[in-house]
């Protein structure tokens, strides 16, 4: 062993060992590590508080493709004030975490959720959960949440990173580290020289800095490689899939919090235009109808109805501005017209 190996291994040790330590002595109650078999405790309750405040009777969750839909055509058709929250670059776990604490823990919850999808997200927990995405994810969840980090994070860990979880603090709470050191970065700046908080930076970001805003040539390039990733046919499996889901905890909560699930289908520019569906796409869409209705759910399927062309899409699966308005009162024409046993008062 040369000299310089051994001066880099003693520096490396030296330095390697406190760290592991201070990350223990940051985050860890116990060791060996228990607790990061789910989220960070904090999350985001600005969502809630806007339905606290405006206390509509039916709230809207999806990705970006609900983006471009209109809150007053949606009130006005549907004749029940609406709210709308689209997430770019979120799946069934962003959505669940979201109506399980934005809604649910509300003051007066709304008496209908719609939960917009595309292809088999909702039987896929794990979509979208990793990298960048867990930011966004850790905003809706908090420590209470380990059922849902096993459906969505931890079900495809291996042992060896089981292992380094356990025993290496600063592999363990690399999450916590990197948050951390972007919300310094992020929120440092705005708050010394704006006076700018924490929240402040979050609708900023959310409104100016979302990636479809930046380019949206490269966000529906992102979209085609994503889906690509879900759209697979051992995914369209519903029966295998189904019971390692979210979607039995959303039909089950929807169903003891007295409101009523209603999972919309988000229609493609393709379809619009004509374009015919495959078989296995066919029978899992017809599966998860009947599992839906059968566990006190509404499941809707714009194309089945018609009404959008193909002129109203700016991609394949995002409205254009100019066409929004219309767009959304078809949509939500679509969606009344299944609702006609409820009361609007």
């Amino acid at each position: 062993m040369t000299k310089k190996l051994i001066i880099f291994l003693a520096f490396f040790i030296a330095i390697f060992i406190p760290t592991n330590q201070a990350v223990l002595n940051r985050y860890a109650v116990q060791y060996p590590l228990e607790n990061i078999r789910s989220f960070k405790a904090d999350f985001r309750a600005d969502y809630r508080a806007v339905i606290n405040r405006e206390q509509p009777r039916v709230v809207v969750i999806g990705d970006s493709a609900i983006r471009e839909l209109n809150e007053a055509v949606f009130s006005d058709v549907l004749e029940r004030k609406t709210l709308i929250f689209s997430a770019p670059g979120s799946g069934s776990a962003y959505w669940y975490l979201f109506f399980r604490h934005q809604v649910l823990e509300a003051q007066k919850p709304p008496d209908m959720v719609l939960f917009f999808f595309r292809g088999a997200t909702l039987t896929e927990p794990d979509y979208l959960v990793d990298g960048n995405y867990r930011i966004r994810l850790e905003e809706v969840a908090s420590s209470e949440d380990a059922d849902v980090y096993a459906l969505a994070v931890g079900k495809n860990q291996n042992a060896l990173v089981d292992l380094l979880e356990r025993y290496l603090p600063l592999f363990a709470y690399r999450s916590e580290i990197y948050q951390q050191l972007v919300a310094q970065v992020r929120n440092g700046l705005p708050g010394w020289l704006l006076k700018c908080n924490a929240l402040c930076v979050d609708n900023a970001f959310d409104q100016v800095f979302d990636d479809s805003q930046i380019n949206a040539v490269l966000w529906e390039d992102l979209l085609r490689e994503l889906d690509k990733s879900i759209d697979k046919p051992e995914n369209y499996d519903f029966t295998v899939r189904v019971g390692s889901s979210l979607l039995p905890l959303i039909l089950k909560d929807a169903r003891n919090a007295g409101i009523l699930p209603v999972f919309v289908r988000v229609e493609y520019r393709s379809q619009a235009a004509g374009k015919a569906e495959d078989d296995l796409t066919m029978e899992y869409m017809q599966e998860l109808q009947h599992y839906v209705q059968q566990n006190g759910g509404l499941y809707i399927d714009p194309a089945k109805s018609g009404g959008l062309e193909p002129e109203m899409y700016r991609d394949e699966i995002h409205l254009n501005d100019e066409n929004a308005a219309a767009a959304s009162a078809i949509i939500a024409q679509i969606i009344a017209n299944h609702l006609d046993f409820l009361p609007r008062n």
